[in-house]
């Protein structure tokens, strides 16, 4: 993997983790390190909000089980890109159940907006 060419947009981070969900894909330890590396230089922050929503949205809606991408934002060490990373453990483990539920409930037209819900409450929004 070039990591120099995956730098040159750090959205591939949140690409990675929503297709790695998606996909029941495992992130290797190269793509580890890349991610983590960019998520360390906080060149996530320079991305749009509205392009790490479009990506998050994608993880939720279209994953069985979105956990897969949360768990792999915090091995990335990313989850403060959604102002996730003061949850504690249980908290957190609470979140990824709760997530993979509501991807799977049989409703189509408010899920992610109750999805969105839940993640607002749990992280005092």
């Amino acid at each position: 993997m070039n990591s120099e060419r995956f730098e040159d947009d750090p959205l591939r981070v949140l690409r990675a983790i929503q297709f790695s969900a998606r996909f029941n894909l495992k992130a290797d330890q190269e793509l580890i390190a890349i991610a983590q590396n960019i998520v360390s230089r906080k060149l996530l922050q320079e991305l749009p909000n509205e392009r790490i929503f479009d990506e998050i949205k994608k993880l939720l809606l279209k994953s069985k089980q979105p956990s897969v991408g949360f768990e792999l934002l915090e091995e990335f060490r990313a989850l403060e890109v959604l102002h996730l990373d003061s949850l504690a453990v249980t908290q957190f483990k609470n979140l990824l159940k709760a997530l993979d539920i509501l991807a799977n409930l049989d409703i189509k037209k408010d899920k992610l907006i109750l999805m969105l819900k839940y993640l607002v409450i749990l992280i005092g929004f």
